[in-house]
């Protein structure tokens, strides 16, 4: 199997976060060459291996770390232009509130927030029906605040912000997408 960057798209939708101040990271791949009958989690493993910014060692042994896959039917666009959007909380609204509330504040403008989180969530490959959204670490709030050991990127989000580590992928269109986010203050 090879795993190859969408380095174009990255850098596009990269920047666009920089640009508000989010202290996400986001890497996109295109998968080729695999196989019918792969292992989808093998490829999710796959996108955490060629990430940079975790450094991890080709021999990693990821079977060994505690996941969980999220229930992707919880990503709603139809709900992002209600006043009161993180009054109820539940991984993906999470996810777009830690967005817009980095430890030191956003400038995404209120009135930009609709139309960013649309982009953000068709780019990262949310919006795709057959889409499969494991978390790595255990996103804040979920309880699993104690996931995200396996790795030194995530030692400032312990402290108190969070950490994120979404591996995203869609069988269909063969393309997967990593999410990473620790901060602090």
């Amino acid at each position: 199997m090879f795993v190859q960057l969408d380095h174009l798209k990255t850098k596009d939708l990269q920047s666009n976060l920089d640009v508000i101040q989010a202290v996400f990271e986001v890497l996109l791949f295109d998968v080729t060459h695999q196989a019918e009958s792969s292992n989808t989690l093998t490829i999710h493993q796959q996108i955490l291996l060629n990430c940079e910014s975790l450094a991890l060692e080709r021999t990693s042994d990821l079977n060994s770390l505690a996941i969980e896959e999220l229930d992707s039917s919880l990503v709603n666009l139809n709900c992002l232009d209600k006043p009161n959007l993180f009054s109820g909380h539940n991984w993906f609204l999470s996810l777009l509130e830690a967005i817009i509330d980095p430890p030191y504040g956003t400038t995404l403008a209120q009135s930009h927030r609709v139309a960013f989180f649309k982009t953000f969530t068709q780019l990262c490959l949310l919006t795709e029906k057959d889409c499969e959204i494991y978390d790595w670490v255990g996103y804040p709030g979920s309880g699993r605040d104690n996931d995200s050991e396996w790795n030194d990127y995530f030692e400032p989000g312990r402290e108190w912000w969070g950490n994120w580590c979404l591996t995203l992928y869609s069988p269909q269109l063969k393309k997967g997408c990593l999410l990473l986010a620790s901060s602090t203050d």
